[in-house]
């Protein structure tokens, strides 16, 4: 029971893939991003029997405009964060959004695509009553993605293979989860699985990159890094980070930590976003999402590297492309 319950916050928070020009005066390499709701950037909205939604206020409220715009976040997400250190202004657009609006698939392609869907996990039985696009469905999405590559170049000869994983961070400290506990501590049952799923992902890696030649990954400790962070709110007063104040209650909700009731616009708001590391019931804030595409903020000992030639993040100078094979691998411990 507590397995299939868990299984819903066990996702592969972030996969990136990208493809890059080996001209060194090219263009931006495209990003390809898979997930959850931490990366999602507008796919469920064009959903209409998605129930999985970030499209009303407060949400996107510190976001240009101030609008929502399906993200669950008060701002930008992770995902866009990490397109930011590569050079783009955010994240590549939502794959449904590219079908709907473009005619030129593989010029679109070239730039980037983000697949994440809110509400997904790695099971596809996650999420499937909730009208949301399951991981299986975003590996297909990104199968049509190739395809389309692989007629506009050589996708496969001219280009490496490198994967970049984030983990999952400790689900138990979320919000929505701390309110189960009578001192509102961290639900540790929680973050046993979380931290069993790096271990795995981890083996898995190690496995995988010595089975195909040319594979390098990264693996970000995102549990080790929240961990850190909730332990030590106050650690990041600099001039990129001030500190979290307020590390267990949602910005925006209601109920007890502000977080049994969803981010809505009858919503009670906090006045300083950036003083809280959580938006919601289980999303991170804007200023947190920064912070979680920064590994190197905290150290090199969140940060696993098959090669310490790898930079962080590795997106900015290496050939990669995306093994699907590599997410089919890790769904099939959970199966």
């Amino acid at each position: 029971m507590a397995k299939r319950w868990v299984s819903s916050f066990l996702f592969l928070s972030i996969f990136l893939a990208m493809v890059v020009s080996h001209s060194a005066d090219g263009p931006l390499p495209a990003l390809f991003i898979l997930g959850d709701s931490t990366a999602d950037v507008g796919t469920n909205t064009l959903l209409p029997q998605s129930v999985v939604r970030a499209d009303l206020p407060f949400n996107g409220i510190d976001f240009p405009h101030s609008r929502p715009t399906g993200r669950f976040s008060n701002g930008f997400n992770t995902a866009d964060f990490l397109a930011k250190h590569i050079g783009y202004r955010r994240s590549p657009p939502p794959f449904l959004s590219i079908l709907s609006h473009s005619s030129s698939l593989s010029k679109k392609f070239l730039r980037g695509v983000n697949f994440a869907s809110g509400g997904s996990g790695i099971l596809d039985t996650t999420g499937q009553t909730l009208g949301i696009i399951t991981l299986g469905a975003q590996i297909q999405q990104f199968a049509t993605v190739h395809s389309n590559l692989t007629a506009a170049i050589d996708f496969v000869r001219s280009w490496g293979k490198e994967v970049w994983n984030l983990s999952v961070p400790p689900i138990g400290c979320c919000p929505s989860l701390r309110t189960l506990d009578p001192s509102y501590g961290c639900l540790e049952e929680m973050n046993e699985y979380a931290t069993f799923f790096y271990t795995t992902i981890q083996a898995l890696m190690q496995r995988l990159s010595s089975e195909y030649q040319g594979m390098k990954y990264s693996l970000g400790n995102a549990y080790d890094m929240a961990m850190y962070v909730v332990n030590n709110p106050v650690a990041f007063i600099s001039s990129k980070f001030s500190d979290f104040t307020d590390v267990k209650s949602a910005c925006c909700g209601g109920g007890k930590l502000n977080a049994q009731s969803p981010c809505v616009p009858t919503a009670a708001l906090c006045s300083d976003r950036d003083k809280y590391l959580f938006w919601d019931l289980f999303h991170p804030t804007k200023h947190a999402c920064k912070l979680a595409a920064l590994p190197s903020t905290l150290g090199s000992q969140y940060l696993c590297r098959q090669s310490t030639s790898l930079s962080w993040p590795w997106i900015i100078s290496q050939q990669t492309v995306f093994l699907l094979s590599e997410i089919v691998s890790i769904r099939s411990v959970f199966q």
